[in-house]
C-alpha cells in the first residue's frame, strides 16, 4: 500500500503548500529522493502510513518513520476539498496514537509551543522521543498545570 498512498500523500501535500504560494517540501529533489530511498530500503527505518478513507477514497494521509520503539510523525497531506470544516490531521494523530504498537509517538514538532501538536499534552524533549498522554484526565490536568504556570510566571 506504500506505493499506492505515497504519490497521493505527496499530491495532497504539494497542492496545499502551492495554494499558499509556497513550493512544498517535495519540490526539493533531495527531499523527495531521501524519502524514496527509505521506502525502497530494508534498513532499520520502517515507513508507515495512516490513511483516512472517505467513500473508499484517500482523503488524508500521515507518513511515519518507525525506528526502534518510536513512531515518528514526519509528513502529511489531505484533500482540502473533501475535508472542509474537518481536521483530518488531528483525527489521524488520535487514531495513530491509540492504534500503533510502538511505545512512543513523536510529533516531531520542534520548538513550537503554539502548535496544535502541543495541545496533546506531550512531554517535550529536545530531539528525543515524545510520549503522548492518552488519558483525557491526565491531558486535562496537564493543561491546567500549564495554564497555572503561565499565569504565575
Amino acid at each position: 500500500e506504500l506505493e499506492t498512498y505515497w504519490p497521493i500523500m505527496i499530491s495532497f501535500h504539494q497542492k496545499r503548500w502551492q495554494a499558499e504560494g509556497k513550493k512544498g517540501a517535495f519540490s526539493s529533489t533531495e527531499f523527495f529522493d531521501f524519502h524514496k530511498s527509505i521506502l525502497n530500503s530494508n534498513q532499520q527505518i520502517t515507513p508507515l502510513f495512516s490513511v483516512l478513507l472517505v467513500n473508499n477514497k484517500a482523503a488524508a494521509i500521515h507518513y511515519y518513520l518507525a525506528i526502534g520503539d518510536t513512531l515518528h510523525f514526519y509528513q502529511s497531506g489531505w484533500d482540502s476539498t473533501a475535508m472542509t470544516g474537518f481536521s483530518p490531521g488531528l483525527s489521524l494523530h488520535i487514531w495513530s496514537i491509540k492504534n500503533n504498537p510502538y511505545q512512543y509517538y513523536d510529533f516531531m514538532m520542534g520548538n513550537k509551543a503554539d502548535s496544535y501538536k502541543s495541545q496533546f499534552g506531550c512531554e517535550l524533549k529536545a530531539m528525543l522521543n515524545v510520549k503522548a498522554i492518552n488519558s483525557p484526565f491526565r491531558l486535562l490536568l496537564h493543561k491546567l498545570i500549564i495554564k497555572v504556570s503561565n499565569n504565575i510566571g
